[in-house]
């Protein structure tokens, strides 16, 4: 006979583990295909962008093979210090592939290739975590502190 302590128990053993089968272990499962596409920064982005970088024509484009190609990419995806000037726009080629950083989704890439004023060695690779789901993905970094709010996102166009 299971007492009423032993039942609660029960209950709350099934009740979290519905919650971890809805939520998943570690958030949600992003495929390849989810991210195939042309990825460009949001409006909202675009006036972060815009007094630093007035061509703010940012691309970024991932094909299935699993190789992409940039172009304007802001320089502080790459490389970013605390008080550093802006670094200008880069263009470049390399390789993705999805990962975790610090637990969460991220589009990981590895520049082979960097066009752009700056001195970046390659390859080079840098990161943008994935937020959202299904036709709301958005790729995004942080420009300087993240505690300053200024956050680049990237939506895929359709």
């Amino acid at each position: 006979m299971i007492t009423p302590r032993e039942g609660a128990f029960r209950a709350l053993q099934c009740v979290l583990a519905c919650l971890i089968a809805l939520v998943g272990c570690g958030g949600k499962h992003i495929s390849e295909s989810d991210l195939v596409g042309t990825w460009v920064p949001t409006a909202e982005s675009r006036s972060i962008l815009l007094p630093r970088a007035p061509e703010t024509g940012a691309k970024l484009v991932l094909n299935q093979s699993g190789d992409f190609r940039s172009e304007g990419l802001p320089g502080e995806l790459l490389y970013s210090l605390p008080g550093m000037a802006h670094p200008a726009a880069v263009s470049g080629t390399g390789t993705w592939k999805i990962g975790t950083v610090d637990g969460e989704a991220a589009l990981l890439l590895t520049f082979t290739t960097i066009a752009g004023p700056n001195d970046f060695k390659v390859p080079n690779g840098t990161q943008l975590l994935i937020s959202g789901n299904g036709p709301r993905l958005l790729l995004y970094f942080f420009m300087g502190d993240p505690d300053q709010g200024d956050r680049i996102d990237f939506e895929r166009l359709h």
